[in-house]
């Protein structure tokens, strides 16, 4: 039986919002890794980046899942865009519960980065296209090889989005 579905995809692909969305129609519990990771050290994803760097937030991160896949059952998990880079992180969530790529083509991500004033995303910078092209092609080859079920977000609703997934593994829930 499926009791988590962990949400993946690139920085505006919709992960929170989707996660959310699915998480109510569920009526599960939502968990954002990267919420985890702040309120565990009371400083934003900002603050931890230029405190004490990348790896110190990625070591946090799977911490966050670690605790996920072992202590929280009947949730939705947006992970963060670069989560899945670390193979143990990897092995986890595909261990632990289904795993929802939402994929979405460049242009719809620098549009919807672009016009976010809400976050700050450490690794995107000032030049959101040119490094948010340079983690796509990072990327897309794990989130392709991990996925249970790819979504095509580019014209697909959040609430088509996570319908998609409840219907998808319906036999399952």
């Amino acid at each position: 039986m499926t009791d988590k579905f962990f949400i993946i995809g690139m920085p505006g692909a919709g992960k929170t919002s989707v996660g959310k969305e699915l998480s109510r129609i569920l009526s599960w519990e939502f968990l954002d890794t990267d919420q985890i990771v702040e309120q565990s050290e009371g400083s934003s994803i900002q603050e931890i980046f230029a405190n004490f760097g990348e790896q110190y937030f990625r070591q946090k991160e799977s911490q966050a899942i670690k605790a996920v896949t072992s202590e929280v059952s009947a949730a939705v998990v947006a992970l963060g865009g670069g989560a899945v880079m670390d193979a143990g992180n990897s092995e986890l969530i595909k261990k632990n519960g289904k795993v929802i790529w939402l994929k979405a083509n460049l242009a719809t991500l620098i549009f919807r980065l672009t016009n976010d004033t809400n976050t700050i995303r450490p690794l995107l910078g000032k030049n959101i296209s040119e490094n948010l092209s340079e983690l796509v092609n990072l990327r897309e080859k794990i989130y392709e090889k991990l996925a249970d079920f790819t979504i095509d977000v580019d014209l697909t609703t959040v609430e088509e989005a996570a319908l998609l997934i409840k219907s998808n593994f319906q036999p399952d829930l």
